[in-house]
C-alpha cells in the first residue's frame, strides 16, 4: 500500500555518484521549459515543472525530473525552480542542446494558443534527449507526467522506463493527456495511438481535459464532462479513476470501486481570466495536495465518500481558476490559504 507519510528517496544514479530527491511527497517527470507569450516576456513553464511549484505553494515538497540546456536559459530555469522549493537535483543539463522556448499566443478571453518554437527545432531541444537513468524503485511517493515525451524517441523510452518501473513497484501513478499536436511530428492517428498506450499502461488516474476527451476518445466534450464514467470506460481496466476537467465549466471524476462506478460533477468559478496557462497543471497539485492532507492513497480515492471526492475536486478546480488571474504558469499560483478564503467566498 502507497503510504503518502513515509516517502522514500528518488536516487539518480551517474557513475560512482549517487542524487538523492530528498523526501519529496510528489516527483514529476517531464519538460521545463519557457513560455514566450508573442509581443510579450519569457516566464517559466513545462507541465511537470508547473505542478511541482504549485503543490510547494500549497505547502507540499515536490521533485522534477527533466533535462534543460546548460545553457543560460536551462540555468535560469533551474534557479527559479530552486527559489520556489522545488527539488532540482534530478534536471539533467544537456551540452550540445538548447533550452525549449515555446512560443504562446493569448486570446483576449485569457486562453492561450501554442505557436511553434524559438531558438531551435522542435527535434534537437534538450527535452529531447533526457537520458532513462533514474530508477524509481525506491520512491513510495506519487509518480506525475504528462505525455509530450512521447513525442520523441529518446525521451518516450526515459519516460516509458521510469514510470513502468514505478508501475511495476506498485508506485501511485497520475499521467496527464496535455495534448499539444505543435510537439508531434508524426500523424495525429500515430500520436493517439501512443498516448492511449502509454496511459493503458503506465496510469493509476488520468487527467483529461473535455476537449482531449473528443480528440483522443471520440466522446464530445459535454459528454465527457457529463457521463465521466464513459470516459473511464474508455480505457483499459488498469487505469483506476479519470478526472475530466473543462476550466469555468468545472471538473467530473470517476473511479472504479468494489461496488461499481462512482462519479460525480462540481461547477466551476468565475474568474477575471488573463492567462489560462498553466491552469490545468495547477488542478493536478490541487487535487494531489488535497490527497496528502487527507492522509488518502491516491489507488485508493475510490474508497472516500463521493462528497469527499467532489470537495477535492473544489478545491482543484478553485487552484486552477486563481492561478489564470495573472500571466505565466506559476506566478498566480495560490498558496492553501488562498485557496481555502476564495471557497470561503463562494
Amino acid at each position: 500500500m502507497l503510504n503518502f507519510l513515509n516517502v522514500s528517496p528518488v536516487s539518480l544514479k551517474s557513475g560512482s555518484r549517487r542524487l538523492v530527491c530528498s523526501d519529496a511527497e510528489v516527483v514529476a517527470v517531464g519538460e521545463l521549459l519557457f513560455d514566450c507569450v508573442i509581443g510579450g516576456g519569457c516566464l517559466p513553464g513545462g507541465a511537470p515543472a508547473n505542478v511541482c511549484s504549485a503543490l510547494v505553494k500549497l505547502g507540499n515538497s515536490s521533485c522534477l525530473f527533466g533535462a534543460v540546456g546548460d545553457d543560460e536559459d536551462g540555468h535560469k530555469l533551474i534557479e527559479s525552480l530552486d527559489q520556489a522549493g522545488v527539488e532540482t537535483t534530478l534536471i539533467q543539463k544537456l551540452e550540445g542542446h538548447p533550452t525549449r522556448r515555446v512560443l504562446v499566443g493569448l486570446k483576449p478571453d485569457g486562453d492561450r494558443v501554442f505557436e511553434g518554437f524559438d531558438g531551435g527545432v522542435n527535434t534537437e531541444f534538450a527535452d529531447v534527449y533526457i537520458r532513462p537513468s533514474v530508477d524509481l524503485s525506491e520512491v513510495s511517493t506519487v509518480v506525475v507526467t504528462g505525455t509530450l515525451a512521447l513525442a520523441f524517441e529518446t525521451s518516450n523510452k526515459a519516460v516509458r522506463s521510469s514510470l513502468e518501473g514505478a508501475k511495476s513497484q506498485g508506485l501511485s501513478t497520475l499521467v496527464d493527456v496535455n495534448w499539444r499536436p505543435v510537439f508531434w511530428e508524426n500523424s495525429e492517428a500515430d500520436a493517439k495511438a501512443e498516448i492511449l498506450h502509454y496511459v493503458n499502461s503506465c496510469a493509476d488516474i488520468v487527467k483529461i481535459s473535455d476537449d482531449e476527451v473528443k480528440f483522443l476518445l471520440g466522446i464530445s466534450p459535454e459528454r465527457g464532462l457529463s457521463k465521466p464514467e464513459e470516459v473511464l470506460q474508455a480505457f483499459g481496466d488498469d487505469v483506476t479513476g479519470v478526472l475530466v476537467t473543462a476550466g469555468p465549466k468545472g471538473a467530473s471524476f470517476a473511479f472504479r470501486s468494489e461496488g461499481g462506478i462512482k462519479t460525480g460533477v462540481v461547477g466551476g468559478f468565475a474568474v477575471k481570466a488573463v492567462d489560462t496557462t498553466g491552469a490545468g497543471d495547477a488542478f493536478v497539485a490541487g487535487f494531489l495536495s488535497e490527497a496528502l492532507a487527507q492522509q488518502s492513497y491516491l489507488p485508493n480515492v475510490s474508497q472516500l465518500k463521493t462528497g469527499e471526492i467532489e470537495k477535492m475536486l473544489q478545491f482543484a478546480c478553485a487552484t486552477g481558476a486563481l492561478t489564470t488571474t495573472a500571466k505565466g504558469a506559476m506566478d498566480a499560483q495560490p498558496t492553501r490559504t488562498q485557496v481555502e478564503e476564495f471557497l470561503k467566498n463562494q
